[in-house]
């Protein structure tokens, strides 16, 4: 059965899963778009919006009544897991404590792709986890004020045997992400609100491969992770 994106979403073109219309890059296969391509989408989804809403209208109108304005709601809100838990399937484990005001997020990547995407598919992460937050998720305490996100990759030792490695950490203010308006920037614009960046060996040259080409878009956050 073909799936159908709701308001601000739409289907990657590659792999026909429900993706962000201003997603820079498919969560789901890894396909990047170009910026010209993300505000082909941006627009088509905003037209959708445009026309249910004048459909409402006219039943307005019509009967007198709409029991539901389309777009009436924030897409976050209506996208948004009840749980930070469940707000990505990499998420493993997630701590709150009530006494210190804290929150912990740790993230296993399922796969590894380029080392360079790692701040891209954390980002991804953080937006997740920020739209639950947002939404009131009931596994994150609204007295929460910090967080901590630390992320491990697949990686494999010095015996050839698999395993797992920290690439990246950092800490984000939860009233950062209850703040912000989500659809409205980019993914990868979340990164600007990470202090404390840790970046480990595995993700070293990666993460200064994406500076390098993205240091105009997350100049706090390149200049975080050096």
């Amino acid at each position: 059965m073909a799936k159908t994106p709701k308001l601000g979403e739409r289907l990657c073109p590659q792999c026909k899963e429900i993706i962000q219309a201003d997603a820079l890059i498919c969560k789901h296969c890894g396909t990047k778009f170009t910026d010209e391509e993300v505000a082909a989408a941006k627009a088509k989804a905003t037209k959708g919006k445009r026309n249910l809403g004048f459909g409402c209208l006219g039943l307005f109108l019509a009967l007198g009544f709409c029991g539901y304005v389309v777009g009436g709601d924030d897409p976050a809100k209506q996208s948004a897991s009840k749980t930070v838990a469940g707000a990505d399937p990499q998420i493993a484990e997630v701590r709150a404590y009530d006494m210190t005001k804290h929150g912990e997020i740790k993230v296993n990547f399922d796969q590894m792709w380029s080392a360079k995407d790692i701040p891209m598919k954390a980002a991804m992460v953080v937006e997740a986890v920020g739209k639950s937050i947002k939404a009131g998720a009931t596994d994150m305490p609204k007295s929460t004020e910090t967080l901590t996100f630390w992320f491990t990759a697949p990686s494999v030792d010095a015996y050839g045997k698999d395993g797992r490695s920290k690439a990246i950490q950092f800490d984000m203010k939860a009233d950062d992400l209850r703040k912000v308006e989500y659809g409205k920037i980019a993914t990868t614009g979340l990164l600007e609100f990470a202090t404390d960046v840790e970046v480990r060996p595995m993700a070293r040259g990666g993460v200064a491969e994406y500076c390098a080409e993205n240091l105009r878009d997350n100049p706090r956050f390149c200049a975080e992770a050096e």
